[in-house]
């Protein structure tokens, strides 16, 4: 771990969201104002001092949540572009102005949404919807050039869609029957890994470009399978770590899952006992923080040996984290 640093964290849980001040050296936390009440927001992704939050509501809508001196101020509701929004991607930043893409889960589609001032009052207007088909199950939304590539848990593939035809995809990445891939981060130009909900491991996808350099498709690798029996583990999110790994929770299992690239062949090094219910990691000086939601907490692990818990602060149902800072 390196020396003090301080951050601004962003915390969803089932009855909102909760901006803290960590001190990541001395592993203590400060809750800054009041609750930002939202509906169990699954999902936050950061965008400068702003966190998008989506919800697993039918209604299917996503909101800018913004840490301030005073604690966490919400902005204007926009349109998800389909019901149960699992995670949104930032596609362009203009000033105050924003464009972002929604993957919604049961929806069966991905939302263009666009919001010309997200420090105002005003709603998000929806530019697009992509409809995958009713066996779709988008949960994530990666931006790759001009290009999209969201994990389809239902169609067992990566959607390839083109943000200058975002109605229509232009390409598919199949993973495998059975694979359900839920959340892939990338490890390298033209490399993806991604966690398998469904199957209980990960791939590595090596992607193809067409001659603009745009994704054209992609192939499989390396696969890894990690402990336990499908039906009873749930790997879901995954980061890249400062050290080059990739670290997998896997919620049923309650354990990280510890894995390297080498080449074109992913390698599990390590499966760590967590708390229960790990749903969330993020990564910042050393730190790994962890969204435990069954634990009502959000621990602290080194990175260079995530065996070693450094501290851990009281949340009730951690769910997601953002750091804004």
């Amino acid at each position: 771990m390196t020396e003090q640093n301080t951050v601004t964290l962003l915390i969803g849980s089932s009855d909102g969201v909760r901006q803290l001040t960590v001190d990541l050296a001395a592993g203590t936390a400060d809750q800054v104002g009041d609750l930002a009440p939202l509906t169990n927001p699954i999902a936050l992704t950061a965008d400068g001092p702003t966190a998008w939050a989506v919800s697993l509501v039918p209604d299917g809508e996503i909101r800018p949540v913004t840490a301030t001196s005073t604690g966490p101020v919400t902005g204007a509701a926009g349109p998800a572009g389909g019901a149960v929004p699992c995670h949104t991607a930032v596609l362009s930043a203009d000033g105050v102005g924003r464009t972002v893409a929604v993957a919604n889960y049961t929806g069966h589609t991905m939302g263009v949404v666009a919001y010309e001032d997200v420090t105002s009052d005003a709603t998000g207007t929806l530019v697009t919807s992509y409809h995958f088909g009713d066996n779709s199950h988008p949960h994530q939304v990666l931006v790759d050039g001009d290009r999209l590539l969201v994990s389809d848990l239902g169609e067992d593939c990566l959607q390839v869609v083109d943000l200058a035809t975002p109605e229509r995809a232009v390409a598919r990445i199949d993973l495998g029957t059975g694979s359900g891939p839920r959340d892939a981060v990338a490890t390298g130009a033209d490399q993806l890994a991604v966690a398998l909900e469904v199957a209980n491991g990960a791939v590595l996808v090596s992607l193809e470009r067409d001659e603009a350099g745009q994704v054209s498709g992609g192939s499989v690798t390396s696969r890894v399978d990690f402990a336990g029996e499908p039906d009873d583990t749930h790997p879901s999110q995954i980061l890249r770590d400062s050290l080059g790994r990739v670290l997998v929770l896997n919620r049923g299992s309650q354990r990280l899952c510890v894995l390297t690239v080498d080449g074109d062949d992913l390698t599990l090094v390590a499966e760590h006992p967590l708390p229960d219910w790990p749903m969330d990691i993020v990564e910042r000086d050393g730190v790994l923080l962890v969204a435990c939601r069954d634990a009502d907490a959000v621990i602290g692990l080194d990175v260079a040996d995530p065996t070693r818990e450094l501290f851990r602060i009281s949340v009730p149902t951690p769910s997601s984290l953002a750091i804004v800072n």
